[in-house]
């Protein structure tokens, strides 16, 4: 049986105020993941072939510079995209404001960037050059123009091998205020497909980019989660005030299980950290080193540091009877590298989050953002299904779901959309909003893309007067239609027209001469809140519906 709402009708002005998380529509090229649909608030950067992001960098004047690589006819580049702060192509540089960074190599590929010294780009990863046996790991410094910068390096860049080690690759990249940077990364001691050994590096270069000699040994630290664990990967590395290096990440990820018969290690998630001279540091854990107990074949995926030396990390936990991680796990410590108990369940949270229920996948972070005193965590869904989702959950400060966000605290920010993405990293501008940032397709080639999400938009509207009996249903809207009966308005109007708003005032679809009763077809809708505006010569009317398909 259907449920008839009725939507509100007045004698005099009243007014409704709502206030949610929604894509914000004014921002962004529709058409730019495919000619033939249309998305609001995403913008893609089609560079010819398979494009991703690793950086969204957000300038002063509201510009956003992506930066990662393209991938083409089994050759790659490092590239950067610029937008206006609406989304837009900044045409003021490259077509389409995309710029390809040809350092001279076949298949450079860009796996981390970060901004450096707020007028450039560092981004790294990994190259296989003519008369190696495998990858080795690059880098390059760019402007904000996709210039290579020629105090660094080679003209620009450099590479650096790692004796012994049969590939490398930069995976990720910390500036220290003083102009120094940490690389740090994943290194496989065997073949790609089938390693034979797994670990991690710590590296530091100078500013002009040559290796920093005084740190660890010759300037590189080689790591393994524990002795006899052959497959340990990172996750995440950064730098806390004192220029330390904390590290996290997996023992087997993204490699599986069992290779060549051989049963790899699968820990705990570990948090380790380093002096700034590459030491061990005695005063954290055991060594250095922190395993934390109950995260069963957990992946440490990102970390934060607060301002006053307390350590958060994000990832996955799983239990002893599941066989990859299942729940966002979050934990943060004090300095030393005890349990914060002020945060969650004794310094823990972990919850079940599903993210888009057809893929079927289990949501993984990928970032975290500390803004308006919470917690913002970006979350992905693992590439198992066709189609992952991605989205956020926010967490208070003490570690407790904010039910005011979003679904009970979860955000999904394309439900409806049969969308293949994968983001690598969630930012900010400003207090009022949210990206999300990797790469994004529907139908061509994975493309760079950025969404912007409107955190606390207020829409504040006001029902004019009308005393007919006007009826919409269902409400919420859960197909791809609902019907409208406007009562007896016509004994007063002969010309009726309809408009459907979203929260932010876009109109989004209208139609003239209404019927008395009839179905409004809307199959493209997202998700969220809409206003019903009525308006003819005599009257004006002014509701609201819900589309939660």
């Amino acid at each position: 049986m259907q449920k008839i709402i009725l939507l509100s009708c007045f004698f005099g002005v009243a007014s409704f105020t709502a206030n949610t998380q929604v894509i914000d529509s004014t921002f962004g090229i529709p058409t730019s993941l495919d000619p033939c649909c249309l998305v609001h608030g995403i913008t893609g950067c089609n560079f010819g072939g398979s494009d991703q992001a690793f950086l969204a960098v957000h300038l002063d004047d509201g510009r956003i510079i992506l930066a990662g690589d393209t991938r083409w006819q089994g050759e790659s580049d490092f590239a950067i995209a610029r937008l206006m702060p609406d989304g837009q192509y900044d045409q003021s540089v490259g077509v389409d404001g995309q710029v390809r960074i040809d350092l001279g190599y076949p298949n450079d590929s860009c796996l981390a960037a970060a901004r450096y010294q707020n007028d450039q780009i560092l981004m790294g990863g990994c190259v296989w050059q003519a008369g190696t046996t495998g990858y080795v790991n690059l880098i390059a410094r760019v402007d904000l123009n996709g210039n290579l910068d020629p105090s660094f390096g080679n003209s620009g860049f450099l590479t650096i091998d790692l004796p012994t080690v049969a590939h490398k690759m930069i995976t990720k990249i910390r500036p220290l205020p003083d102009g120094k940077i940490v690389i740090a990364g994943n290194i496989l001691y065997g073949s790609v497909n089938w390693p034979d050994s797994t670990g991690i590096f710590l590296g530091r270069l100078l500013p002009n980019g040559q290796v920093d000699t005084s740190f660890g040994t010759a300037g590189f630290v080689h790591h393994q989660w524990e002795l006899g664990c052959n497959a340990s990967i990172l996750g995440d590395a950064i730098t806390d005030n004192q220029d330390r290096i904390l590290l996290t990440g997996a023992s087997y990820d993204p490699y599986l299980g069992i290779q060549e018969g051989t049963i790899n290690c699968q820990h705990d998630i570990v948090l380790f950290r380093y002096l700034s001279n590459g030491q061990p540091d005695p005063g954290f854990g055991s060594n250095g080193s922190l395993e934390l107990p109950n995260t069963a074949k957990g992946r440490g995926y990102t970390l934060a540091i607060y301002e006053d030396g307390r350590i958060l990390l994000a990832g996955a936990a799983g239990n002893l009877l599941l066989s990859s991680p299942a729940y966002v796990f979050l934990a943060r410590f004090m300095p030393d590298g005890t349990p914060d108990i002020t945060f969650g369940d004794n310094g823990r949270f972990k919850k079940g989050i599903i993210v888009y229920g057809l893929s079927g996948g289990i949501a993984e972070p990928f970032g975290v953002l500390r803004m308006r005193d919470r917690i913002l965590v970006g979350v992905s869904n693992s590439i198992i299904g066709d189609d992952p989702g991605f989205g956020a959950i926010c967490l208070t400060e003490n570690g407790k779901i904010d039910s005011t966000f979003g679904i009970q605290g979860s955000f999904n920010a394309f439900p409806d959309l049969t969308m293949q993405s994968y983001i690598n990293q969630i930012s900010s501008s400003a207090d009022n909003n949210f990206f999300f940032s990797g790469y994004s397709r529907l139908l061509q080639p994975n493309n760079m893309a950025i969404a912007k999400v409107r955190w606390d938009i207020t829409s504040k509207m006001e029902e004019k007067i009308s005393h007919f009996n006007i009826k919409i249903y269902p409400n919420p809207v859960s197909q791809g239609f609902f019907y409208l009966d406007i009562g007896n308005i016509h004994d007063v109007e002969e010309n009726l027209s309809l408009k459907l708003k979203d929260v932010n005032g876009r109109i989004i679809y209208q139609q003239r001469c209404v019927e008395v009763t009839g179905a409004i077809n809307v199959p493209d809708f997202l998700s969220g809140l809409y206003f019903v505006e009525l308006v003819g010569q005599r009257s004006h009317y002014l509701g609201k519906i819900v589309f939660q398909k």
